[in-house]
């Protein structure tokens, strides 16, 4: 009997440490492809120009001392390439393109998004339209994702 409540207590135990990690679990490959796959526009971009906003930090769930920083971004870029677009945008048009990067302290799965293009970089780009040549990215993870070369 008191093998099966050490069991228990275990079990409980684990449940209450993985409940709040849980949340911090990856972006599965098929839900960023899923994103990738079905925004309207699929580019390959050169930022022109990076703007970052003030930075807002909060204190991060699951963890007494971690907190979450975020930050807007916005990215005037030119259209190097299209491979899909519902916007009928051609190369060399130039965007802007607005989203939010993400940091936390202390580093979890999934608490590091987004990717800081600086002027210059390349980008393979998937986003969903939010104005006049004004774009959002499609999702949190993988849809910005920096090319090698830069111009």
């Amino acid at each position: 009997m008191a093998h099966k409540a050490i069991v228990a207590i275990c079990l409980a135990s684990l449940a209450a440490i993985a409940a709040p990690t849980a949340i911090w679990a990856a972006v599965p490959i098929n839900v960023i492809k899923g994103w990738q796959n079905s925004e309207p526009e699929a580019l390959e971009i050169t930022v022109q120009s990076v703007t970052q906003g003030a930075p807002e930090t909060r204190p991060m769930t699951g963890t007494p001392d971690g907190v979450v920083t975020r930050t807007g971004v916005t990215l005037v870029a030119k259209v190097d390439a299209v491979h899909r677009s519902a916007s009928n945008l051609q190369p060399g048009a130039v965007i802007v393109v607005k989203f939010i990067v993400q940091r936390s302290n202390p580093r979890v799965p999934d608490g590091n998004i987004g990717v800081v293009l600086s002027k210059g970089e390349r980008a393979r780009a998937f986003l969903k339209p939010t104005g006049d040549k004004t774009f959002g990215l499609a999702g949190a993870v993988g849809c910005l994702e920096k090319l090698n070369a830069t111009r």
